[in-house]
């Protein structure tokens, strides 16, 4: 098994710039839009790694 905590975190500071870069348009959508998914970002940043590892387990019986 791989611990995907680093790359995890690098690849939410990127979608953290694309939502600054296109605020705009995201706002267009929805005022404060981009506001919102930033606050989410930042909140899943911050606890990736230290309290909040996300690991699904997925199994299908087949016939």
């Amino acid at each position: 098994m791989h611990d995907l905590t680093a790359g995890y975190h690098r690849t939410i500071e990127c979608w953290m710039a694309n939502v600054r870069a296109a605020s705009r348009a995201l706002d267009a959508h929805g005022e404060g839009l981009s506001e919102q998914l930033l606050r989410y970002l930042e909140t899943a940043n911050a606890g990736w790694g230290y309290t909040t590892k996300h690991y699904a387990l997925v199994c299908r019986k087949s016939r």
